[in-house]
């Protein structure tokens, strides 16, 4: 699924908004992720907190949509395996500790199986995220999310989003960033495996996209109606 210019405001503005509705932010000495490309394009993911400070609590979340199965999700608090409870919302899917934790790291691991876009040669890959704003402890924090991205397999050809520096070897990525990014968009070396159109039709965002489209059609067949009235007026008069 490719994200619109709105979705991505929204995810730029959505530590600022956590901030503002009062809703505390954990304060991060380091975060370390590293996507794992392996044979037939499965996705293995490992993410690493480790904090210097914040709430009791708090969950994660990730793009979710009919066109990628995520799975095998596991989460350690301090090193202590913790439960994780899974709640679907439209197209985010939201994983919260089935206990409370005020651990000062936090490690995490899964899969994902991503499906091609329409042109079968790139592919939007989440990644999980916590559900309000993370800051630096110290420094700027512009360098805060150390992001690799290393494959075995050759299955993709390159990174498309975020910019990330290519390894000489050409299966490997680095980058370091400010934030954790939503998805990773990567162009398969060959042809991707293809969204099932079928199951692409349930996606719950769909809905949304088509009643756009309807409204903006009704809206010109509005403003095309009362032009030719108004014409047709001026001819009378």
């Amino acid at each position: 699924m490719r994200m619109s210019l709105g979705m991505m405001v929204w995810i730029v503005l959505l530590p600022c908004l956590c901030q503002a509705d009062g809703i505390p932010a954990l304060r991060a000495q380091n975060v370390k992720i590293l996507m794992q490309v392996a044979a037939g394009g499965k996705v293995l993911v490992t993410e690493h907190y480790s904090l210097a400070g914040g709430p009791p609590s708090f969950g994660f979340v990730i793009m979710s949509d009919s066109c990628r199965r995520l799975d095998d999700f596991t989460l350690k608090a301090d090193g202590t395996p913790v439960g994780l409870s899974r709640k679907e919302d439209r197209m985010w899917l939201h994983l919260d500790p089935a206990s409370t934790t005020h651990a000062a790291a936090y490690d995490l691991s899964y899969a994902i199986e991503p499906f091609a876009g329409n042109d079968r040669r790139d592919a939007d890959i989440p990644l999980l995220m916590p559900d309000r704003a993370i800051f630096a402890a110290t420094g700027t924090g512009l360098d805060l999310i150390h992001l690799s991205v290393e494959q075995t397999s050759g299955a993709i050809d390159g990174i498309i989003l975020p910019q990330m520096a290519r390894a000489p070897d050409g299966d490997h990525w680095t980058a370091q960033l400010a934030a954790v990014p939503t998805v990773i968009r990567v162009k398969w070396s060959g042809s991707g495996v293809p969204c099932d159109q079928a199951a692409l039709r349930n996606d719950p965002t769909g809905p949304f996209f088509r009643n756009l489209w309807s409204f903006l059609a009704l809206l010109v067949t509005w403003v095309a109606l009362y032009l030719l009235w108004a014409y047709r007026k001026t001819e009378i008069v």
